[in-house]
C-alpha cells in the first residue's frame, strides 16, 4: 500500500545519504528470474552507469524494466510464463563506478562447446578488443586480436593470468561454470558480477545446412554455432530499422554494426553477423539459447558483403563464405 511505498522510499533515501558525493555509481538490475536453469535473461533488464544524482529514480527504472516488452518476449521464447515474471521481484545493486581502460568478461568454459579445458576471456583495453583462449591443461594463453593493434600482448597476457586465477578459484568455490564480469583498478582485478553460465542442456546444437559453393571468405568470431545459408539484409541504423518496423524475411541473414537482443526476439531470422561484439556478449548468449547462428567481430571485413548477397555463415568457426563475383 501507500505506507509500504513511503517506508521503502525512506529506506532508499537513508541508504542514499551514505553514498559519497564525489563518486559515480552504477545502478544495476538483478531479477530473481535471471540465470535460472531455463534462461539467462541476458541483457533483458536495464542498468545505468555513471549516475551522480537521483539514484532513487534509476532504482525505479530498474524495477520497471521487469515489465518491458523485450523481457516478456524473451520469457515466452524460453517457455517462462509472463505471470510468473510479473509476480516475482527485481533486485537492484548500487556499485561505485570504476574508471578503467581495461575491463572484460570471462567464461570458465568455452561458451559454444562447453570445453571444460578451455577458458575464454574477452578483454577491452583502450580502443582494442582481444579474445584470450586459456588452455587449462597446458596453461598457455592464446591471444586473438580483433583489430591490427598487437602492441599490448604482454599486458593482455599478464591481465588474463590474473583473471584466470580468480575465475579458477570462484568456480571451485561455487561448484559451477561461471560468467564473470571484471575490471582493472590499480593493476588489480575487481569483480563486478558473477553469474552461472546458462544450463547447456537448453542450448541448441545448431543447424547444419550447406547449399552452395563459394570462392571467397572472411572471418570473424564464432559466437553461436550452426551453419546456414541465406540472403544478406544489411541494416545501417538498427534503432531506425526497429522503430520503422521494416520487414525481414525469415530466410535472411541480418548484418549490422551491433544488434540488440530485442531484435532477434521480435522477428525470425536465419542468422546474425555483426561488425562488433563477441562470444561473451548478451546477444551471443541469447542467440545460443534460441539456436540462431551468429558471427561477431568482423570489423571492416563487413564491407565485403552487402544486401542481396547469398552467403554461408559458420557460427562455430566464425567463417563467412561468399562469391567474389557479384
Amino acid at each position: 500500500g501507500v505506507m509500504d511505498e513511503i517506508r521503502q522510499q525512506s529506506t532508499i533515501m537513508k541508504r542514499y545519504s551514505n553514498l559519497k558525493d564525489n563518486f559515480k555509481y552504477a545502478v544495476r538490475s538483478s531479477s530473481v528470474f535471471e540465470d535460472s536453469d531455463n534462461a539467462s535473461f541476458a541483457g533483458q533488464y536495464v542498468s545505468f552507469l555513471d549516475i551522480t544524482q537521483d539514484i532513487d529514480l534509476y532504482i525505479k527504472k530498474c524495477w520497471a524494466s521487469l515489465f518491458n516488452i523485450d523481457s516478456l518476449l524473451y520469457a515466452k521464447a524460453c517457455g517462462v510464463k509472463a505471470e510468473d515474471i510479473i509476480h516475482t521481484g527485481m533486485g537492484v545493486i548500487i556499485q561505485r563506478m570504476i574508471d578503467s581502460n581495461c575491463r572484460g568478461v570471462a567464461f570458465s568454459v568455452d561458451p559454444i562447446y562447453k570445453m571444460n579445458n578451455t577458458m575464454v576471456i574477452d578483454i577491452k583495453y583502450n580502443e582494442s578488443d582481444y579474445i584470450v583462449r586459456y588452455d587449462k591443461q597446458s596453461k598457455l594463453a592464446t591471444v586473438i586480436c580483433n583489430n591490427t593493434d598487437t602492441r599490448n600482448y604482454d599486458y593482455i597476457v599478464s591481465i588474463s593470468d590474473k583473471v584466470v586465477s580468480i575465475v579458477d578459484k570462484l568456480t571451485k568455490e561455487m561448484k559451477t561454470d561461471l560468467d564473470i564480469e571484471w575490471v582493472v583498478e590499480n593493476n588489480d582485478i575487481v569483480i563486478l558480477q558473477v553469474r552461472p553460465i546458462t544450463n547447456y542442456t537448453i542450448v541448441h546444437k545448431g543447424v547444419i545446412e550447406h547449399k552452395n559453393q563459394y570462392n571467397g571468405s572472411i572471418e570473424g568470431i564464432g559466437a553461436s554455432k550452426g551453419i546456414v545459408s541465406g540472403r544478406i539484409c544489411e541494416i545501417d541504423n538498427i534503432d531506425e530499422f526497429v522503430s520503422k518496423n521494416y520487414g525481414v524475411s525469415p530466410d535472411d541473414i541480418v548484418v549490422s554494426s551491433m544488434i540488440p537482443t530485442s531484435f532477434v526476439l521480435s522477428r525470425k531470422v536465419k542468422g546474425i553477423i555483426t561488425r562488433l561484439g563477441g562470444m561473451t556478449s548478451h546477444l551471443a548468449i541469447v542467440c545460443r539459447e534460441l539456436g540462431i547462428p551468429y558471427v561477431a567481430g568482423i570489423h571492416d571485413s563487413i564491407n565485403s558483403i552487402t544486401t542481396g548477397d547469398i552467403v554461408e555463415i559458420d557460427g562455430s568457426t566464425g567463417k563467412i563464405s561468399y562469391n567474389l563475383e557479384k
